[in-house]
């Protein structure tokens, strides 16, 4: 079966804090922000994938074997449950390997909106648990700021774009968000972490949206690492996972 990807150019229409503490990526400006885009899409496109923070993963079944053995098997300690039983949702390689291969991205508010309120929960590290909780906020469409961003009519085209606040963080890395727009097959963001600054190599993240199950999940790949992020409705609130090479987050979520 023949494989279809998408390219396409990224405009930004998110302005982040002029304040940047130094124990945080920092921004590198749009246009290196979106080349560094397009290099993870194009590598994961073509099967050649290159991780600086994991030197045996080069390709699309390596990483989907990790990760989802990751989220259904595996714990850290101090982590009473796997990914998997916390959601109640394993996540299959087949189903991680159809998000890369035919991802269709997010085309409306709807996707974001489903992982937006208050995220309360730990991230269980190899060695340490953080407490780790965030705002992911609803959703907005904005027009495109450039007037020769335009889709195939001839209409300035319209991005969903979610600000996210990452609450225990302070300076730069305490704000994030997601992006997408309809008829492109990837999503995009910004994540800081708590790290030193990588020159947008730890902050920029280019994602492959899947369901599994009940879930929602998206694979997300930095030019560094990899994340299976999975949400779920169980009983009247929400639960989301992230499964690292390293560590594994759980939250539950309010609105």
């Amino acid at each position: 079966m023949k494989k279809h990807y998408k390219y396409s150019t990224i405009l930004l229409i998110l302005l982040l804090p002029v304040s940047l503490t130094a124990f945080a990526d920092i921004y590198p400006g749009d246009t290196i922000y979106s080349n560094i885009v397009q290099e993870i899409y194009h590598d994961v496109s073509a099967d050649t994938i290159s991780l600086s923070f994991n030197d045996s993963i080069s390709n699309r079944t390596e990483l989907c074997a990790n990760l989802t053995s990751r989220h259904n098997s595996q714990t850290n300690p101090g982590q009473n449950l796997t990914n998997a039983a916390f959601i109640g949702v394993p996540v299959s390689m087949n189903d991680c390997l159809m998000a890369l291969w035919f991802s269709a991205g997010y085309s409306s508010a709807a996707g974001w909106n489903f992982w937006a309120g208050d995220h309360s929960g730990f991230w269980y590290d190899e060695n340490q648990i953080f407490s780790d909780s965030a705002y992911w906020q609803t959703p907005v469409e904005d027009l495109a700021n450039n007037p020769n961003d335009v889709d195939a009519s001839g209409n300035r085209r319209i991005y969903v774009a979610q600000p996210v606040q990452f609450l225990e963080r302070g300076g730069g890395a305490r704000y994030g968000w997601n992006q997408s727009i309809s008829g492109v097959s990837y999503v995009w963001g910004w994540d800081p972490k708590d790290n030193q600054n990588q020159n947008g190599t730890t902050g920029a993240h280019v994602g492959w949206t899947l369901t599994s199950g009940t879930a929602n999940c998206i694979v997300w790949v930095t030019k560094n690492e990899a994340f299976l992020e999975c949400i779920k409705l169980v009983g009247p609130t929400k639960r989301r996972t992230s499964t690292g090479f390293f560590g594994f987050g759980q939250w539950e979520i309010t609105n």
